[in-house]
């Protein structure tokens, strides 16, 4: 799907003349590569009747955040010019902006409570701060809050004060100046928001899908595989976890390598068996 979105935007940027529709177009097809992220994340991995739920969730949550970081990233680049456009002209975009910014924190905040149900669940809410994951989720909320912060302030301080300094012609520099040093401050937190995001597929799994099972001489218990003989405990990736607690739920029973990979991974990935090798 990502191979296939690519080629067509390239092919668009090579036939369509640099105007709205094209633009639009390119917006289109970033959001399709976005939203099928989801297939790969903790969205496809849900098993039983919540699994269509969470992938939504998941599909939902990743459209929102490139629709507020995509539109931080253009607000950036505006802002870091003051010649590119007319203060008025600023001003217009910031107030579009606004629009879009609040639909996107409305769909983060309730996709990202839906999603959080399905990784953590209430009952678990309080043993967060014990595992690395939970402390990089903790660690995200904070981030998220921060740019909430900061986007409040661009929407109900600092962009009227632009409309402002723009109808009096006074201040107008000094609005400009308050408001791209606010919308800076809120990219790099978007930046490392997606930093913590990246390293929280790497560390290991949420504590909503712990399972506690004995499979031979080794334990699985909360996020690590201890052998019972050594009483080592070792720590796991995300995917390594889901793949041994696939396992471990299934003692005795063969279970095929599509179906790991359908599973975990998600149908899409049924023959990328390369995934498998890397993990195991």
């Amino acid at each position: 799907v990502r191979a296939a979105t690519a080629i067509a935007a390239a092919l668009l940027l090579c036939i369509l003349p640099p105007r709205r529709i094209l633009w639009s177009l390119l917006a289109l097809f970033g959001l399709i590569v976005s939203a099928s992220f989801a297939w790969t994340g903790h969205g496809a991995s849900t098993e039983g009747g919540g699994r269509t739920i969470h992938l939504g969730l998941d599909i939902l949550h990743a459209i929102a955040a490139a629709l507020w970081l995509g539109a931080l990233a253009v607000l950036t680049l505006v802002l870091s010019r003051p010649t590119m456009l007319e203060p008025r002209q600023t001003h217009r975009v910031l107030h579009g902006f606004s629009g879009l910014g609040t639909l996107a924190v409305a769909l983060l905040t309730v996709t990202g409570i839906g999603n959080s149900w399905f990784l953590v669940g209430p009952d678990r809410v309080a043993t967060l701060p014990q595992s690395l994951w939970g402390q990089l989720l903790i660690g995200k909320l904070v981030l998220f809050a921060l740019m909430c912060g900061f986007a409040a302030v661009n929407r109900f301080r600092l962009t009227p004060a632009l409309d402002r300094a723009v109808d009096e012609d006074a201040g107008v520099a000094s609005s400009l100046v308050q408001l791209r040093r606010s919308i800076l401050l809120e990219t790099l937190a978007g930046a490392l928001l997606l930093a913590l995001v990246a390293v929280m597929g790497e560390a290991a799994t949420s504590p909503s899908v712990a399972v506690d099972a004995a499979y031979g001489p080794l334990t699985l218990l909360g996020y690590t595989w201890t052998p019972t003989d050594a009483g080592v405990e070792v720590a796991l990736t995300r995917k390594e976890y889901a793949v041994l607690a696939q396992l471990a739920r299934h003692p005795g029973r063969v279970i095929t390598q599509q179906q790991l990979l359908k599973d975990i991974w998600g149908p899409t990935h049924t023959e990328d068996s390369h995934y498998l090798r890397i993990v195991v």
